[in-house]
């Protein structure tokens, strides 16, 4: 199947920056919120040493168990408990509007030792970019690069 045909996947140019981003960068786990069929969960088993994938529907936790160092956990990320512990990256791509995305974020950043968040549909959905660029003004967040689609976003 050719990925980009899906409209609710993430964009092949967004799946290289985020390789090419990482690809030198060793030793990191990450925490994949919202795995949906399991595309971005292969590239991210190809770079982190592990994946946690957070996915509430039963058929995309089912695609996602085929990947090397992946631990798919039945989760609703809204309703359950966040007790995660040695997790460098988060890449946050569940809920879009600002509350959920909001939610997802703060839960990610009581993650002790996050170094890292990637936010899917940044320059797509309003509430994304709304959460990110308050947490950037704020200066809770430091932008370190810009990937995927429409890199001249206006803020």
């Amino acid at each position: 199947m050719d990925i980009q045909k899906d409209i609710f996947t993430i964009s092949t140019e967004f799946r290289n920056d985020i390789i090419d981003y990482f690809k030198d960068k060793k030793g990191l786990n990450c925490l994949e919120v919202g795995t949906y069929k399991g595309y971005t969960t292969e590239i991210l088993s190809e770079l982190f040493d592990n994946v946690i994938g957070l996915e509430l529907l039963d058929h995309h936790i089912k695609d996602c168990k085929k990947f090397k160092n992946v631990e798919i956990r039945k989760f609703d990320v809204y309703k359950d408990k966040w007790n995660f512990k040695n997790i460098d990256v988060s890449f946050i791509d569940c809920g879009h509007d600002y509350n959920l995305c909001k939610s997802d974020l703060d839960n990610s950043l009581k993650i002790r030792g996050i170094k890292y968040i990637i936010f899917d549909d940044y320059g797509v959905w309003k509430g994304v970019k709304q959460v990110v660029n308050e947490y950037i003004d704020n200066g809770i967040l430091e932008k370190v690069k810009f990937m995927g689609l429409n890199k001249n976003i206006p803020d």
